[in-house]
């Protein structure tokens, strides 16, 4: 997505036929997805991560990254 048009990515949503299909993820995925990029790609790049909180009092979020075109390239 990165190295072509760019576009959006939701973590903590399934597309599984089930009764909660937004289960979310803890708000340390933020960490890891950040991380994940700077350490794959070249040059290292940080994407935009939007976390939208699932219940006022609760620790699970769906996460919006999303990537604007940019010509990266993953690290093998």
């Amino acid at each position: 997505m990165a190295n072509s048009y760019g576009g959006v990515i939701l973590v903590g949503v399934t597309d599984q036929r089930q009764v909660n299909r937004i289960p979310g993820v803890p708000d340390s995925t933020v960490v890891q997805i950040v991380n994940a990029c700077h350490d794959r790609l070249e040059p290292p790049w940080q994407p935009e991560v939007i976390p939208v909180r699932l219940s006022p009092s609760g620790n699970s979020y769906a996460l919006v990254v999303r990537t604007d075109p940019s010509g990266l390239h993953v690290r093998c």
